[in-house]
């Protein structure tokens, strides 16, 4: 599992050092907080505000097992209970007398209680008896030590405030996990593993459910075949308030994480909003890293999306906003070793790209394309080594490309947009106020001394900047 905190702790480091605006890596949390932070990044940067940060580089995975909180009494018989193979579920669910099955442990529960699992091998589940509480969540987690798999089936929650966590979940043909309909909010998939699943996808967030998080998990191999897609984690209509945060997510035969809506193999309801993808890496699907479909308000931030290459059923995206998709922002991401980097088609309005580093692209080796769509811009964006560094479509409405470093580029900016304020290093300028020079970029993509990135941008991106003016692409020197 992929620790967001090596994510999180890079742009942390970076904002802090500019004395920039950026998130400390927690995320909005509240049902009006996180739309309103969407809307203001959004707003700001078409207005001519907004944060300034850096982009991670490629970090090493490292794995990740996040420590599930402690019960207040941890030997109070009326908070911890345990569940075992060699246990029955006629017992009192006692450390020395455990439960059997996780489902007849559930339905035990109430708030406050922790559940412990020990190691072994156990059927799939329902979570639809009791719920918790903000106060007293109910913890199901592996018992110190353990790896408990669920096998065979789904870990259905359907309840509230249910906390789940250091489970290997193989559903086989079935979905891994699933919250769904309105009763389950404030959920949390955390530290657990997801994988060898051929169902539509491993995780699921839908009918209604929300405030979920899934934070600190491996989900992989979700497989349908080689032209049929199947997905890490998909949100679907009616979802609110999702956090996917710190996942590593590879190896899938449709995309990492997808938000779909009606019409798209998922129910007819109101499309999701509220979305926030961070801190995650992704790799390895044979489709895109991030598809946002039909959605409303999201944030992809400071991903790790590396080989996303042409195939059978993609273009090769790591990331694609498109079908009616709106409010979204991408930003201090780094992508590489994808065909296209991030893309946008039909019907995707209020879009912005910045602050993400795109580099060693592959295939078609487009850094950026435009399509359909309106209120477009990309911002402070590096895209080094690119055939064509932003591809503006015909279709496209309302296209601005400013302060980004172009370097090595063939073509920098082809198509209809307002092109201004850019550096060009080995590319062809274009607009009005090109640069051209070095940007000297280091193995971090930050500008070194006498870079001529430095404090040349066009004001109007940044709440604050290192020296006199803004620096030119992702990642301001400081």
């Amino acid at each position: 599992m992929f620790s967001r905190l090596i994510v999180t702790s890079l742009l942390a480091a970076s904002l802090a050092a500019c004395n920039g605006q950026g998130t400390d890596g927690s995320g909005p949390l509240g049902p009006d907080d996180l739309g309103n932070t969407i809307g203001d990044a959004i707003g700001d940067v078409i207005g001519g505000k907004g944060g300034s940060g850096g982009v991670p580089t490629s970090p090493t995975p490292t794995p990740s097992e996040p420590k599930p909180a402690e019960p207040t009494t941890p030997e109070d018989p009326a908070v911890l209970r345990y569940v075992a193979t060699d246990g029955n579920d006629g017992n009192p669910g006692t450390k020395e007398l455990p439960w059997r099955t996780p489902g007849h442990a559930v339905r035990q529960a109430q708030p406050g209680m922790k559940i412990l699992l020990r190691g072994g091998t156990y059927g799939p589940f329902t979570i639809d008896a009791v719920d918790g509480t903000a106060e007293a969540p109910i913890v199901l987690a592996a018992a110190p030590g353990s790896r408990p798999v669920i096998s065979g089936g789904t870990v259905l929650v359907r309840r509230a405030h249910w906390q789940l966590e250091g489970l290997e979940v193989r559903p086989g043909a079935n979905a891994g996990v699933r919250f769904t309909g309105s009763g389950a909010h404030h959920g949390v998939l955390r530290g657990s593993i997801v994988r060898d699943g051929s169902a539509a996808y491993g995780v699921s967030v839908d009918l209604g459910a929300n405030r979920i998080t899934i934070e600190g998990n491996e989900i992989m191999n979700i497989w349908r075949g080689a032209d049929v897609d199947a997905h890490g984690i998909v949100i679907q209509p009616d979802a609110v308030g999702v956090k996917i945060l710190g996942n590593e997510i590879h190896g899938n035969s449709g995309d990492s994480v997808q938000c779909i809506g009606p019409n798209q193999d998922a129910p007819a309801g109101a499309p999701a909003r509220d979305l926030l993808i961070e801190g995650n890496l992704f790799y390895g699907d044979r489709e895109n890293a991030v598809d946002i479909k039909w959605c409303e308000g999201v944030v992809i931030r400071g991903n790790v999306a590396r080989g996303y290459r042409k195939s059978a059923t993609s273009n090769g995206e790591a990331i694609v906003i498109h079908r009616g998709a709106r409010n979204v922002v991408v930003e201090r991401n780094d992508i590489s070793e994808a065909s296209r980097g991030v893309v946008t088609g039909v019907g995707a309005n209020e879009i912005v790209v910045r602050r993400n580093v795109i580099h060693r692209p592959v295939d078609e080796k487009v850094g950026i394309i435009f399509g359909e769509g309106s209120s477009q811009v990309a911002r402070h964006n590096t895209i080094v080594g690119a055939s064509r560094g932003v591809n503006v479509l015909a279709e496209a409405r309302g296209v601005t490309v400013r302060n980004n470093i172009f370097s090595g580029c063939s073509q920098s900016v082809t198509g209809s947009a307002t092109i201004d304020s850019n550096l060009f290093f080995g590319s062809p300028s274009a607009g009005s106020g090109a640069v051209t020079g070095d940007p000297q970029l280091d193995a971090e993509f930050k500008p070194a001394a006498g870079s001529a990135a430095i404090d040349r941008a066009v004001p109007g991106d940044e709440a604050e900047v290192c020296g006199t003016a803004p620096d030119f692409g992702a990642i301001e020197r400081c």
